[in-house]
C-alpha cells in the first residue's frame, strides 16, 4: 500500500441501519462515531464485501449509547473496509478513512 503523507485527509462515510462496504482495496481506517437507539454490535473488517476477514474494531452499544473511536495514524487495510451491524434499534454513524 502506498503511503499517504500526514496530515491524512480523511473521507467520511455515513453508515445507517445496514451493513455496508465502505471501500474496496487499500485504505487506512481512522475510526468512527456510532449511535444506536437499541442494543447494537458494530464490527469493522479489513474486507471489501462481507463480514469476514481481519476484524479491526468492534463495539457493542446499549440502547441510546454512543461510541467515538479515533486511531492516530490509522490502521492499514489491504482488502477494503466493511462495516457489519447487528442487533436492535436504529443506527446512525460515520466511518473515517483514507485511500
Amino acid at each position: 500500500m502506498g503511503a499517504i503523507p500526514p496530515p491524512y485527509a480523511a473521507t467520511v462515510e455515513a453508515v445507517a441501519d445496514a451493513s455496508k462496504s465502505v471501500v474496496d482495496g487499500d485504505a487506512i481506517f481512522f475510526g468512527g462515531c456510532f449511535t444506536s437507539t437499541g442494543a447494537k454490535t458494530i464490527k469493522i473488517y479489513d474486507n471489501a464485501s462481507a463480514a469476514s476477514g481481519t476484524l479491526i474494531y468492534q463495539v457493542t452499544l446499549a440502547a441510546d449509547e454512543s461510541a467515538n473511536y479515533r486511531i492516530a495514524g490509522g490502521i492499514g487495510c489491504t482488502n477494503g473496509i466493511y462495516v457489519s451491524l447487528s442487533g436492535a434499534g436504529t443506527h446512525v454513524g460515520s466511518v473515517f478513512y483514507a485511500t
